[in-house]
């Protein structure tokens, strides 16, 4: 799909959507074909890309809560730990399953 195709369907700024599929190209999770049939491709299936690759491909790491308090900084280390394991083990394929079984 092009860029203005997928901003429209989304409902997206294109200028916005480029700089992520700009980012999402140079991590290599997508390609670009250019011509009439040209557009983006994942360049692996969405079982074998996971949502923490995606975020790291954005430059958007996982922001840990800044907290003072000890017990509370084990807390937000397990819970950020959670997290990071969670989006590395949930594929784009997953995601899409259940946003399936959501909508």
């Amino acid at each position: 799909m092009s860029i203005a195709e997928i901003a429209k369907k989304e409902k997206l700024s294109p200028k916005y959507l480029e700089e992520i599929v700009r980012a999402l190209k140079k991590s290599k999770l997508v390609t670009s074909t250019r011509g009439a049939e040209g557009g983006y491709r994942l360049t692996k299936a969405p079982s074998a890309i996971n949502l923490g690759e995606v975020i790291q491909a954005l430059e958007r790491p996982v922001k840990r809560l800044r907290v003072k308090d000890a017990t509370l900084n084990v807390i937000n280390q397990k819970i950020s730990a959670g997290l990071e394991s969670s989006l590395s083990q949930t594929t784009l394929a997953d995601l899409v399953r259940e946003l399936k079984n959501v909508c």
